[in-house]
């Protein structure tokens, strides 16, 4: 908009001092052949035209900046899709087994065992028999070679008097174990009920021999008492 403007007016003056122009630039000639006026006094002298000059070359300049054509971008096209791009699914791994997660892994038969061992135990001193039998034989089969396990039953079988049971678990248990006392005390006691003195000392003085004064001091005291019922007949 100033272009368009500003071109008509510095025709204007360009006409208007066009007579001045003339004769000036035949007095630069005249300068340029004999020297009469220097270069500053024709500057000082003729400053319309000189303006004249200058406004036209501004405004040219202009125009060819203002018209000059823009660099043309290369429109960047974008892809859109009314369908959603599908989510990558996972690599599916061949030849693999699947994993299965166990936060809480089960306790292993032993410790099983010893859990089950425990409650036998209380069964057995609370004179709970049938329960204690039922007991020991769980532990019986989770771990088929724990002597103490089938003392502990042949003990239930002899306060139940289940003799025969007893006998048999108290030797199973002698087999595993034959240092073990509390096998000993109780086939000792059956072996005097059944008027049998003379094994039943020897098998009650094992007992007193072989049983803990510390860990099995329950079963000491009753074999002991045993063996001394025996003296006393």
């Amino acid at each position: 908009m100033v272009i368009q403007l500003s071109l008509p007016i510095a025709c204007a003056i360009l006409i208007r001092n066009w007579e001045t122009f003339c004769i000036r630039t035949y007095d630069v000639l005249n300068f340029l052949d004999i020297g009469k006026i220097t270069l500053l006094q024709f500057l000082f002298t003729n400053k319309t035209v000189i303006l004249s000059v200058l406004l036209i070359v501004f405004i040219i300049s202009l125009s060819c900046i203002g018209y000059a054509p823009a660099p043309q971008s290369t429109p960047v096209t974008l892809a859109i899709s009314d369908e959603a791009s599908p989510t990558p699914s996972p690599p599916i791994l061949k030849d693999q087994e699947p994993i299965h997660l166990n936060p809480e892994p089960s306790p292993t038969p032993e410790l099983e065992a010893l859990f089950i061992y425990n409650r036998a135990v209380r069964s057995l001193r609370i004179e709970e028999y049938n329960d204690a039998v039922n007991a020991f034989t769980q532990v019986i089969r989770r771990m088929p070679n724990l002597a103490i396990a089938y003392k502990g039953r042949g003990a239930a079988y002899y306060h139940e008097n289940r003799l025969e049971l007893a006998i048999v678990d108290l030797e199973k248990a002698l087999e595993l174990d034959v240092d073990l006392g509390g096998a000993h005390m109780y086939l000792g006691m059956i072996l005097r009920d059944q008027g049998n003195l003379i094994k039943a000392e020897e098998e009650l003085t094992k007992a007193v021999n072989f049983i803990h004064p510390v860990r099995e001091k329950r079963e000491l005291m009753e074999a002991e008492r045993a063996l001394s019922s025996l003296h006393s007949k």
